[in-house]
């Protein structure tokens, strides 16, 4: 291990690792003229067997092991608002270690139970962070955790033996979903390893976060992502580092077709000549876009943690190194098999839970994290209101075809006059999904 310094804050960076980060940092990326794709990703936190999780439609509730791909969650956001989440996978493991909530008043009864790396939302300074269980755990305070329906419960934990846990990602923004006695939770982030090793290749990162309060190279949804890559570029005394945190939510396979994620992939085609260093975090790099994922990707780095040693008050987590080949190997596989990737790895090592920059970047951090997913809850009322409009133009046009026999040449010549565009092939598309999504909603009832 090397120990560095960032920000004023001293940590520890693995001994390899730092040899590779020499080699492209103090501007040799931009006088080699390349630029580095890094995906990070690690397995989610979970829960045991026969937690409840609040499902959307007739069925309220569904055990956690029952949950499968293509169900609906019911998924409460930053902002407030609840909405229907589609679960995107789902993966089980054996948590040596598991937490157990308890409510401090009351029936002091036990709420739900938790793997160690799961995460808990906690109110402080007027919003809600994330921080995972064994975190808590060794604060050993009790804290303030929301409920359904806007309310909060003080509560504090108490460490179990190991279980079998399951759990699953959504396509949701907060990744929050109601579990046992209506309490709010939510699945582990991957971040700081990241953090570290932009800090040892681009320590003004954290510098500048410290002076100006602001994060902008440190991007959680795909518009600021977009914005940092076109508007960073290294220099041949400077290579600088972007990290898109959370990028399934913008690069997920269900949503290729995005507007926003058309716009990453060109703008990955294209950050050549900026000479950056992207960190892509995100569950499971099989999520990411072919394109991303096989091609733009130089290494795949895995985060694991494991069991905490005796006689260590430390706790250390563990990463993984699959190289170009490797990586592409791995894309190649069933998907259903990228928790668990069959083929060895020869590089890893030990990091520890330490932000660059020390608790003061931490809190900026959190807090920005927070304001960039309220902000996309705001959004999330227009995007509703587009949806709304698109399911009334299909059902418009089902409707004509299936009562009135309606000619899709004769209605483009009309939209076209209209000087709106709208073609045939488009339309019969549109009537035929419409009909299938009306058939399967029927036989639903």
């Amino acid at each position: 291990m090397v120990v560095i310094e960032v920000a004023g804050e001293k940590y520890s960076v693995d001994k390899k690792l730092m040899h590779n980060w020499n080699k492209i940092k103090d501007g040799k990326l931009a006088q080699l003229d390349e630029d580095r794709v890094y995906i990070v990703d690690g397995r989610e936190g979970c829960q045991p067997k026969g937690s409840k999780v609040m499902m959307c439609g007739k069925n309220k509730w569904k055990n956690i092991e029952d949950v499968k791909i293509k169900d609906y969650v019911f998924s409460p956001q930053h902002n407030g608002d609840y909405i229907c989440s589609k679960v995107l996978r789902t993966n089980t493991f054996f948590s040596k270690k598991t937490f157990d909530v308890f409510e401090v008043s009351g029936r002091k009864r036990k709420l739900y139970s938790c793997s160690a790396n799961h995460e808990i939302p906690v109110r402080g300074d007027g919003f809600f962070g994330e921080y995972t269980a064994e975190k808590l755990f060794k604060i050993g305070d009790e804290f303030i955790t929301p409920m359904f329906l806007h309310r909060e419960k003080r509560v504090i934990l108490k460490e179990a033996p190991g279980k079998k846990v399951y759990g699953f990602t959504l396509d949701s923004k907060s990744q929050w979903y109601v579990t046992d006695n209506f309490m709010i939770t939510k699945n582990s982030g991957k971040s700081v390893w990241a953090l570290q090793q932009a800090g040892a290749i681009d320590p003004t990162l954290f510098e500048d976060a410290l002076k100006t309060g602001k994060i902008p190279r440190i991007c959680f949804t795909g518009e600021e992502t977009l914005h940092a890559i076109r508007n960073t570029k290294s220099t041949k005394s400077h290579t600088k580092v972007i990290i898109f945190d959370e990028a399934f939510r913008g690069l997920a396979s269900t949503s290729v077709l995005s507007k926003i994620n058309r716009q990453i992939v060109q703008v990955l085609m294209e950050m050549r000549q900026n000479n950056l260093v992207l960190f892509i975090i995100l569950p499971s790099f099989t999520m990411l876009d072919k394109y991303a994922a096989m091609n733009r990707g130089n290494a795949l780095f895995h985060i694991h943690k494991p069991k905490q040693k005796r006689n260590k008050k430390t706790y250390h987590r563990k990463f993984y190194v699959y190289n170009y080949e490797k990586k592409g190997i791995l894309c190649q596989m069933d998907k259903k098999k990228a928790w668990t990737y069959p083929i060895r790895s020869h590089i890893h090592g030990n990091f520890y839970n330490k932000y660059p920059g020390g608790k003061e970047f931490e809190k900026i951090y959190r807090r920005e994290k927070h304001k960039a997913f309220r902000e996309v809850g705001r959004k999330l009322q227009g995007e509703t209101e587009e949806s709304k409009q698109t399911l009334q133009r299909n059902m418009l046009l089902y409707y004509l075809k299936e009562n009135y026999k309606a000619k899709w040449t004769e209605i483009a010549v009309f939209l076209k006059h209209e000087e709106t565009k709208l073609d045939k092939a488009t339309m019969s598309r549109v009537y035929k999904q419409t009909k299938k999504w009306l058939r399967a909603k029927k036989m639903d009832k």
